[in-house]
């Protein structure tokens, strides 16, 4: 995943003081996730978390006669916050959102010159695990704009 937008933010997110105070495990992992939350035993060890993943490409085009690449994209990401305590949840959305919102800059070896939070659900996830065991998700979208390199033919 080394070299894209998705390693940029992964990597952005890691380095957040206050959000990981959060999402840090007890033996120091930090659990900030693409894509998916690992397998863990116990099964609920990877918890509280951050996963995330893009939900669209959001490429822009030029559209003149040579029809390509603009050299942007705006594409839509979905971080879902997930934990068994809807009060922990909302505060490492908070901290997610402090550490998103307007940001503007450089971001790893992306330039993001726009990150808007569009949308924001909760919900929450029975499980198997027992009666009183839920795991409490809120999913934040964000469109992040950032300048990406136009492809070259030889």
């Amino acid at each position: 995943m080394s070299g894209t937008i998705r390693a940029d933010i992964l990597d952005y997110l890691r380095d957040r003081t206050a959000l990981t105070a959060y999402v840090t495990s007890p033996n120091a992992a930090i659990r900030i996730y693409f894509s998916r939350v690992p397998k863990s035993n116990p099964p609920l060890a990877n918890f509280p978390c951050v996963v995330f993943r893009r939900n669209t490409g959001g490429h822009l085009h030029q559209l003149d006669e040579d029809a390509a690449c603009a050299g942007y994209a705006a594409p839509l990401f979905e971080f879902h916050v997930m934990g068994i305590d809807a009060v922990v949840v909302q505060s490492i959305c908070e901290e997610l959102r402090l550490a998103l919102y307007g940001y503007q800059g450089v971001m790893g070896a992306s330039t993001i010159d726009q990150c808007l939070l569009e949308d924001e659900v909760d919900d929450v996830i029975e499980t198997k695990i027992g009666d009183d065991t839920f795991i409490y998700r809120t999913t934040q979208f964000y469109k992040i704009g950032h300048q990406e390199a136009v492809p070259t033919f030889s």
